[in-house]
Order: structure tokens, then C-alpha cells, then sequence
């Protein structure tokens, strides 16, 4: 028995595995939405957030949304992307929503069932 007396380290790692998978697999919006759920269980699979946003990389993201079109002799982006800017791609947009939307729904639904307790105890 993995979990018992109210032990969810086998549900965590369950959970970081299928995270894994989920990245491998070119998912990032289930990615974080999952991660957002786990964090809900326990603080620390928050640590995996740096290694998942490194991960999300330019390469990962011409992967998952491949350019069907071929550009052309000197047709390229400006360059604005300048600072902080040039690390936000849509891979990473869509983890980072699906953590916020995964943390605060499992968050707000067990505030719904058990609500100022819930909070008390948190």
C-alpha cells in the first residue's frame, strides 16, 4: 500500500509522472492544469514549474505548432522581443493558464463544499 492514513505521496507521484507524459505528448495546457491540481494537494510539485517552463522551449513550440506556410526571402518578425519578451511563446501561455485555472478551480470547488473552513484549515 502506497497511501495510507491519509498519505497522497502515491497520488503525487501518479501525478508527476502523467506530467511527464502530458509534455512528452505535446500537451501544455493539460500540463498545467494538472500541475495547478497537484499543487492543490500539496505545495512542493511547484518545484517542477522552472524544469517545465525551460522544457517549453522555441524548439518544443515549433514542434506542437508547426508552420505549414513557407516564408519568404526576407519576411521575418520584427524585433520587439526585447527582454522578458522573447521567453513568452504559446506553449508556454497555455501552461501557464492551465495552472491558474487548474489551482483555482480545485481550489474554489473545495471552498463551495466546505467553504470558511476550508479556508481556515488551508
Amino acid at each position: 500500500m502506497i497511501s495510507t492514513r491519509g498519505n497522497a505521496e502515491g497520488l503525487l507521484g501518479f501525478m508527476t509522472s502523467l506530467l511527464i507524459l502530458l509534455i512528452q505528448r505535446g500537451r501544455p495546457f493539460q500540463t498545467g492544469f494538472l500541475l495547478g491540481f497537484a499543487v492543490h494537494f500539496k505545495i512542493y510539485p511547484f518545484i517542477y514549474t522552472p524544469a517545465i517552463l525551460i522544457a517549453l522551449d522555441s524548439q518544443y513550440d515549433r514542434f506542437i505548432h508547426p508552420r505549414s506556410e513557407i516564408k519568404a526571402f526576407g519576411d521575418h518578425q520584427p524585433s520587439i522581443h526585447k527582454g522578458i519578451l522573447k521567453y513568452v511563446n504559446p506553449s508556454r501561455v497555455l501552461f501557464s493558464i492551465g495552472s491558474a485555472i487548474g489551482f483555482l478551480a480545485s481550489t474554489g470547488w473545495m471552498y463551495h463544499i466546505y467553504g470558511y473552513d476550508f479556508l481556515n484549515q488551508t
